[in-house]
């Protein structure tokens, strides 16, 4: 039965990028997608032996075959709502249309719009990454220490967090590797259709270098491997799917890499980096975390609520303080659990979709997490007046960031990972630089 469901939904995914590429814009659609990617393979085809790192066995969950058929089918559920909602395919059809005309466009007005927020995008970075060096100096960030000094990368990505005592600069710091980073990366790179002179490449593809070390600060792997993957998608969103989706997997592969090797720096073994040493540390780490990781955290998530009780509002944060219930650090909480040997620092992060269940149980949890999912579906409007690479690299933003829908709580996704703050930040464009005049019919 789950190899059923899981051939299924490949098979209806199959049919939609065949049929209505544009489709694949919807947010409902694109986590679907990326729920089927990172977790209906483990879903369908984990042992239920497997455990991670002396974690329980999957097992120990009683309800484990519900919990595979609900992270099986609800891609599918999802997926059938997407075709049974045209007016919001309409819409999908629109950016995607407007973006495979910026490929071939020649527009300079738009150019010059292009020229000044990207910057307005460049002053906002300077001063967010000047604000958290302040706080944090160069040679105590985590990327300096996996880099010179690994023995106390572990120390220094520590305080890579706990020395921003300002929440100011923490959110700041956090919305520019989700957001704001990412954004001035695209408005670069994609803005330079109409000079393509060696010089000016040279000098863009050394701003997107600098950029991509200044997410990366704090040591984790993640956000410069989530930019480069943002990157790829404003290819998907310029050549098509079929086209754009070759990128995609070129810059998926130059993320792994670069986690791999950041990875390997915080191990202490670039003296002995060979690709053997690389392929190794992508087979028994990155891929575990990519493809089986997720829906496994998801499994001890509700083992959690299995041994202490429903969670309800406590674990979403919002709720929480609305109906005065302490808050729980659920992610950690999980990971000082069932991890041998966790610190305080561990944050086992799961899908929405099992954090969800976690708070309201496996059917009422996976009903909450539709709901809020097809929601996502309205942030399309936000980016109706925007044209030109400004629409390539904003929207390219969104879809990067609704991909940590698949590892992390919804309320998380909307708020650190920049989901709420791009669309917010799409709209602001779109009605101060694009809502006059349309010099350009793309």
């Amino acid at each position: 039965m789950f190899v059923i469901l899981y051939c299924a939904t490949w098979l209806a995914l199959i049919a939609i990028v065949l049929r209505k590429p544009w489709m694949v814009l919807r947010p409902t659609v694109w986590v679907a997608l990326l729920m089927t990617v990172h977790l209906s393979g483990a879903a369908a085809f984990v042992s239920d032996e497997y455990n991670y790192f002396g974690a329980p066995r999957l097992y120990e969950f009683a309800a484990l075959p519900g919990l595979r058929v609900a992270t099986l089918l609800f891609p599918l559920c999802v997926l059938c709502f997407a075709l049974l909602t045209p007016l919001l395919t309409v819409r999908a059809r629109r950016i995607y249309q407007r973006c495979r005309a910026v490929s071939v466009d020649r527009c300079e007005p738009w150019r010059q719009r292009e020229q000044k927020l990207t910057l307005w995008l460049a002053g906002a970075a300077l001063l967010i990454v000047a604000l958290y060096l302040a706080k944090v100096p160069l040679q105590t960030t985590g990327l300096w220490a996996n880099l010179f000094d690994p023995l106390n990368s572990e120390e220094a990505r520590e305080n890579s967090l706990t020395l921003v005592e300002s929440p100011v600069v923490r959110y700041g710091y956090s919305w520019y590797m989700s957001t704001i980073a990412p954004a001035c990366a695209g408005l670069l790179w994609f803005s330079r259709r109409l000079t393509r002179g060696r010089l000016e490449t040279l000098l863009v593809l050394a701003l997107l270098a600098l950029i991509v070390v200044s997410v990366m600060l704090t040591g984790a792997r993640s956000p410069g491997g989530s930019l480069i993957m943002k990157l790829g998608i404003g290819y998907l969103l310029l050549y098509g799917v079929r086209r754009g989706g070759q990128v995609v997997a070129v810059a998926a592969s130059g993320a792994l890499v670069v986690a791999s090797l950041l990875t390997i720096a915080r191990d202490n073994m670039m003296n002995s980096l060979s690709l053997a040493l690389l392929w190794f540390y992508l087979q028994h780490g990155i891929f575990e975390r990519i493809f089986i990781s997720p829906f496994s955290t998801g499994v001890y998530t509700n083992l959690y609520a299995q041994h202490s009780g429903l969670l309800e509002y406590a674990n979403i944060r919002p709720l929480a303080s609305l109906f005065g219930v302490e808050h729980l650090n659920l992610a950690q909480a999980v990971g000082m659990r069932y991890v041998a040997g966790a610190t305080e620092n561990i944050g086992m992060n799961t899908c929405f979709l099992f954090d969800y269940q976690a708070s309201f149980g496996l059917v009422p949890g996976f009903i909450v997490a539709f709901c809020s999912l097809v929601l996502l579906d309205l942030l399309i409007l936000s980016f109706a007046r925007l044209r030109g690479a400004a629409l390539v690299a904003f929207y390219a933003v969104f879809l990067g960031s609704l991909m940590a829908l698949s590892s992390t709580a919804f309320f998380v996704s909307l708020n650190t990972s920049g989901v709420l703050i791009v669309a917010l930040a799409a709209w602001l464009v779109g009605a101060t630089y694009y809502r006059r005049t349309r010099p350009c019919a793309a």
